[in-house]
């Protein structure tokens, strides 16, 4: 069928992208492999923030000018500590929401590469302590 086999086709998906469905299967079958690469690293649609993202975002800059200002040792922690809580579970949200992303074929293969540089760029939260940089970064 076509320029490969089902299992060298299966095989290409799961090595450019995540996953092979069988519609994806199907399509690749039916195309050359490089009609398949031209397709597969188009600029698409950006993962949306979610509503909560998008608050701490726009609040964060604010927030952290007023934990600096705050004179009282304590109260200071406890801001740092609320931030940082809103942040870690923000990040975890933000990965989940990036996961459900990459799962659709049209995302796939564009966002494994994306994954593979910020690999060799070694990209992380713990490096990056603002994490709208690391949004902005995706």
């Amino acid at each position: 069928m076509g320029f490969w086999e089902m299992e060298t086709a299966q095989h290409f998906l799961r090595r450019v992208g995540f996953s092979a469905t069988p519609e994806a299967v199907t399509s690749v079958l039916r195309n050359s492999p490089g009609a398949y690469i031209e397709t597969a690293f188009k600029p698409g649609a950006i993962l949306p923030r979610s509503k909560d993202l998008k608050k701490f975002t726009d609040e964060a800059h604010t927030r952290y000018q007023k934990m600096y200002k705050v004179k009282d040792a304590e109260e200071k922690r406890e801001l740092r500590r609320n931030l940082q809580r809103e942040e870690n579970e923000l990040f975890r949200s933000f990965a989940m929401d990036w996961f459900h992303y990459v799962r659709e074929p049209e995302n796939s293969a564009r966002e494994k590469l994306v994954m593979f540089l910020h690999d060799i760029l070694v990209v992380e939260q713990q490096k990056i302590k603002d994490p709208q940089q690391l949004y902005a970064m995706q």
